[in-house]
């Protein structure tokens, strides 16, 4: 994530155990809707607040630095749009 700004405007990918982030932890509530596409301010507030797919840290650096990100999982191929979580920017 960090160097991630000096490679220019291509999405950073986080890939993670879960499809995409989520309202709430997908592992403990079967109900968990996934977030499709998010803000920079409004992934880190869910950092911020314990959410644990994207440390604080990484969703400020990204904020500061204009960084778009994509969350996904590790099974999802990085070619299909529908999957993950969009962060900033555009798919």
């Amino acid at each position: 994530g960090a160097t991630a700004p000096a490679l220019g405007p291509a999405p950073c990918h986080i890939v993670t155990d879960v499809a995409a982030v989520y309202d709430r932890d997908p592992r403990r509530h079967t109900d968990a809707r996934p977030l499709r596409r998010l803000s920079h301010d409004q992934l880190l507030d869910l950092a911020r607040s314990g959410a644990q797919v994207v440390a604080t840290e990484a969703a400020r650096l990204a904020r500061t630095h204009g960084v778009p990100l994509r969350v996904l999982g590790y099974e999802a191929s990085p070619q299909d749009e529908e999957c993950g979580t969009f962060v900033g920017g555009t798919p």
